[in-house]
């Protein structure tokens, strides 16, 4: 009885190992299947990764949310697999023995974690644009619960994405299936991988400003395009945004003319500006093209005020008028009860204009801060009012490309997100290998009072390219001035531009007509008033050089050769500036087809140009975009900045 009691035992083993062995064949087999799927699907799932985040980052997250819910089909098919013959009770008893089962559950489980990170990154990215503004204005810890759990989405994507690399690496050996989610993988997530992580660097700093136990302080300027300066415009206006805790505690609307009777700071002006002025004025510290450059400025001046002494003011955002022109286009008019005033986007900006040149003459008129004061809560309760937003992002985003709004930080992460973004307003720097072109061309009106609003300007280049590389620029700005049309005084004033042509580096001039000379005005001995430097202005002064043939200042900025001189037109006519200049290709270069030729335009903030572009390829080559020798490029509204990028091919290969 013993014996068969021993038989029976040793059968009953047997017979739970051979089922043992076939339950693991089984589940082997539904992990192959599973493996074999996800290769077959993986390029589709991770593009589509790609694509959702990239609609998130243009703030469009109804679309990314397709993208993602194609992928939740894909995961249902793989659960299906994975669901038969109990193969996850298999690996949980198993898995602690075998470590590699364990990691093939793990890849599965993680690239599902995944794209529910990636959707719950999407709802709260949607929850922000629907009612973002509202938790500003009402609600800051919703305001901060989004941008932490936000955060905490980009992480856990960022510490999946390689989890699942590691996991494919070890699991290629059982399942080789798995070497095409590998490339998958790493052709796809290394394409928005800087990108994650720089959105969530952004979040991190903006984190630290909201969740601050102090008030914080966030400077706004607005800027008329009107009056051209090389930011964007006269800084007619402020305001000092407070934020405690997530939400706006006071939106402080001031004249500017309430920090330059109190700034104790006496700085020597840019040379310009001493036909205008003895001393630099806060509302002329935007005179830097490269608007953190200037934004630099403006809090040097504003903290040395007595009104913000000791306040130190986290970040600057310009705002153009055009930016409050287009938000009234999606809100509505709006009615100032007091006056019988209705501001509309129609009558905004020459309602503005009229309450700025006529500040008390007349009990009716509301001056230039008030206005602006009674309009800021105004416009944002209207906002807030909105029932969808698309009309209103879409507007922002606008703003954003032309330069109409640009934010600067002293916050290192926010600041590195904004200039990676082109959010800034920096200027362009140029790679080390760049073989190209670069044009900026930057207009300050001084003393022209508000003659920009009716200036119309062309800028026309024609670049030609030697059989070396060198490029030959001839540079026509045309403006017209149509304010003689208009009865009232500052829209029919001379326009007096100090004009600003940025170049690549080591570009030299070789004619210019249509220019003027205009002397300093201030008979002031800097030195012995006791006047202080600007850094970034007096890196420029001391390189500067006047170039008496042309008339014209020679100097470094921002990276680039700038030409400067004045620029004058009289209400009711047309002046031209021609400029030729050369650039020299980079060191050691030798032209080859295939060789990509950069241009780069840079379009400043309130400028309303229309631009003309023609560039002719080295004898013997054309160009492979327009397959000729010359490439044309015409557009009556450009972006802030414009690059092409031009690919040479031999002439006699195409005939």
């Amino acid at each position: 009885m013993k014996k068969h009691w021993k038989k029976f035992v040793l059968i009953g083993v047997i017979v739970i190992f051979l089922g043992f062995c076939f339950w693991a064949w089984l589940v082997y087999s539904n992990l192959s299947k599973a493996a074999d799927l996800l290769s077959k699907d993986g390029d589709l799932i991770f593009k589509n990764f790609s694509a959702a985040f990239n609609r998130i980052q243009e703030l469009k997250p109804g679309e990314a949310r397709r993208y993602l819910n194609q992928n939740s089909e894909k995961f249902f098919a793989l659960d299906d697999i994975l669901s038969k013959a109990h193969s996850s009770w298999f690996v949980k008893i198993v898995g602690g023995i075998i470590p590699l089962l364990r990691e093939a559950s793990g890849l599965f489980n993680q690239i599902g974690k995944t794209n529910e990170n990636f959707l719950d990154l999407t709802d709260l990215f949607e929850d922000l644009l629907q009612n973002g503004f509202k938790y500003l204005s009402y609600d800051g810890d919703a305001l901060i619960n989004i941008f932490d759990s936000s955060r905490n989405d980009l992480k856990g994507i960022v510490v999946q994405t390689e989890s699942l690399r590691n996991y494919v690496g070890n699991l290629k050996s059982i399942f080789p299936s798995l070497a095409g989610l590998n490339k998958a993988i790493n052709d796809n997530y290394l394409t928005y991988s800087s990108d994650l992580r720089s959105t969530e660097s952004l979040f991190d700093g903006i984190l630290k400003l909201l969740n601050e136990e102090n008030e914080r302080h966030i400077l706004l300027v607005f800027q008329n395009p009107a009056e051209m300066r090389p930011s964007g415009g006269f800084i007619g206006s402020f305001a000092d945004l407070i934020l405690y805790k997530g939400q706006i505690l006071d939106v402080d609307v001031r004249d500017i003319a309430d920090i330059d009777e109190t700034v104790s700071l006496k700085l020597i002006p840019p040379e310009p500006l001493r036909t205008i002025a003895e001393e630099w004025r806060v509302q002329d510290s935007n005179w830097f093209f490269d608007f953190p450059t200037s934004a630099r400025a403006l809090i040097q001046f504003f903290e040395n005020s007595e009104i913000y002494n000791g306040v130190g003011f986290d970040a600057v955002v310009a705002l153009n008028t055009n930016v409050l022109k287009d938000i009234l286009g999606v809100v509505g008019p709006i009615q100032i009860l007091d006056s019988g005033l209705e501001i509309s986007k129609d009558n905004f900006y020459e309602q503005i204009q009229k309450t700025v040149e006529s500040l008390n003459d007349s009990e009716d008129v509301i001056n230039r801060k008030e206005i602006l004061s009674i309009l800021a809560p105004l416009i944002l309760e209207k906002i807030n009012e909105l029932g969808s937003v698309e009309e209103f992002v879409a507007a922002l985003k606008n703003s954003f490309s032309c330069k109409d709004i640009m934010v600067w930080s002293k916050d290192s992460q926010i600041e590195n997100f904004s200039a990676h973004n082109n959010l800034d307003g920096a200027v362009y720097e140029l790679p080390n290998d760049f073989w190209g072109s670069y044009l900026a061309v930057v207009n300050a009106n001084i003393g022209g009072e508000k003659s920009d609003a009716f200036i119309e300007q062309t800028v026309e280049a024609k670049i030609n390219l030697d059989s070396e590389g060198n490029a030959f620029t001839d540079l026509t700005v045309r403006r017209k001035h149509n304010g003689n049309v208009k009865k009232e005084s500052w829209w029919r004033a001379t326009n007096k531009d100090f004009i600003q042509i940025f170049t690549a580096p080591g570009s030299s001039i070789s004619a210019i007509k249509g220019n003027f000379i205009q002397a300093s005005t201030t008979q002031v001995d800097y030195q012995a008033g006791g006047y202080g430097v600007n850094p970034d202005l007096d890196a420029i002064e001391k390189e500067k050089v006047f170039l008496t043939s042309y008339k014209i200042w020679q100097m470094p900025m921002a990276g680039k050769r700038v030409f400067g001189t004045w620029f004058n037109v009289a209400a009711g006519k047309t002046g031209v500036l021609n400029l030729k200049y050369e650039t020299p290709k980079r060191g050691a270069f030798v032209l080859n087809a295939g060789e990509t030729y950069g241009f780069v335009f840079e379009n400043q903030a309130g400028a309303k140009n229309k631009l003309e572009i023609s560039i002719g390829a080295p004898l013997g080559f054309i160009w492979q975009e327009s397959n000729a020798s010359f490439f044309n490029y015409e557009t009556d509204d450009p972006e802030g900045r414009i690059l092409l990028n031009l690919t040479l091919l031999k002439a006699a290969e195409q005939q």
